[in-house]
C-alpha cells in the first residue's frame, strides 16, 4: 500500500472537484465545498487552477439569501479532446471526441492488413 504523500492528495483532491463539477455540468463553489468535503480554501484553490487550465467556465451567479453571492461553475467538455483509433483488418477509424464522450469529428478510410 502506498503511502499518502502532500502530491497525491493534492491530486485526488483535483480530480474530485473535476469530477464532481462533470457530473453536475454546473455547480457553485459551495456546492463543491459541501459535497466533496473540502475546505473552503482548498477548493477555491483548485477551481482557480481548473479556470485557469480552461476545465471549468464561469456560469454566472447564484442569489443569495444571505451573504455573499455564489459563483457558478460549469464543466467545459471542450478543454482537452481524445483522439480514437480502431484499425480493423480492412478499415481504420479515427475519431474525436470531448471531455462529455461526443465525437467532434469522426473519418474512416481502407487499410491493408499488412
Amino acid at each position: 500500500m502506498e503511502k499518502a504523500s502532500k502530491t497525491s492528495m493534492q491530486k485526488w483532491n483535483r480530480q474530485l472537484v473535476l469530477a464532481l463539477a462533470r457530473r453536475h455540468g454546473r455547480v457553485s463553489h459551495s456546492d463543491l465545498v459541501r459535497e466533496s468535503g473540502l475546505s473552503a480554501g482548498t477548493v477555491s484553490n483548485i477551481t482557480r487552477q481548473l479556470r485557469r487550465e480552461n476545465f471549468l467556465n464561469v456560469a454566472g451567479k447564484s442569489k443569495s439569501v444571505r451573504g455573499r453571492c455564489s459563483v457558478n461553475l460549469e464543466f467545459n467538455p471542450s478543454a482537452k479532446y481524445i483522439l480514437s483509433a480502431t484499425c480493423l483488418y480492412e478499415k481504420t477509424s479515427l475519431a474525436i471526441v470531448d471531455l462529455s464522450a461526443r465525437i467532434v469529428a469522426r473519418t474512416s478510410f481502407p487499410s491493408k492488413p499488412e
